[in-house]
């Protein structure tokens, strides 16, 4: 765990500002680059890099949208506020979130250096700073529409497989004819 004191000399902010589409899809990806950028995620898997890709979120398959939504819920705020997502309206200034470097950011905080996420340790390589309105729009809002969406496709599977059930015990679904 490293201590961090207030200095403002040094501090590095990194990153780009970025149009993400207004989608919850690519929202959700967006929440999931910015956790990669901040914690060491990036396993070179070209899948996390099809997720994290929001401008292409249309061509993610809903079998890939689950799973984004699955990895996205093993990586949920709650459990990276105060260890490298912390809340400062006043540091983003006109932005909803800023990343710094670790080794360059001077704060009155405490940064951990690793994080258990999913069962594994990661390592915390920078920092962000987000308002409310950034973890609302790219994190809350998303999650909230996709984890609905998977409630609504099991239950259209379920239907689905209770009919088929249906028509394979009722003999209804059979494909023989009677000719008079």
């Amino acid at each position: 765990m490293a201590v961090m004191q207030r200095q403002h000399l040094g501090i590095r902010e990194i990153g780009e500002s970025v149009n993400i589409p207004p989608n919850p899809v690519a929202r959700a990806m967006f929440y999931l680059r910015c956790i990669c950028n901040v914690l060491d995620l990036n396993d070179g898997s070209s899948n996390l890099q099809r997720f994290t890709d929001f401008k292409n979120f249309y061509l993610l398959t809903d079998n890939e949208i689950d799973a984004l939504t699955l990895l996205i819920s093993s990586v949920r705020p709650q459990d990276l506020i105060g260890k490298c997502l912390f809340h400062n309206e006043e540091i983003c200034g006109n932005s909803n979130n800023k990343f710094f470097e670790l080794q360059e950011m001077r704060q009155n905080m405490v940064i951990v250096n690793d994080i258990l996420i999913a069962g594994q340790q990661r390592r915390v390589n920078r920092i962000m700073f987000f308002k409310t309105a950034w973890l609302e729009l790219y994190c809350i809002a998303p999650l909230r529409f996709l984890g609905d969406r998977m409630i609504r496709r099991k239950a259209e599977l379920d239907a689905r497989n209770a009919r088929l059930m249906y028509y394979h015990q009722t003999g209804s679904g059979s494909s023989c004819c009677t000719i008079l």
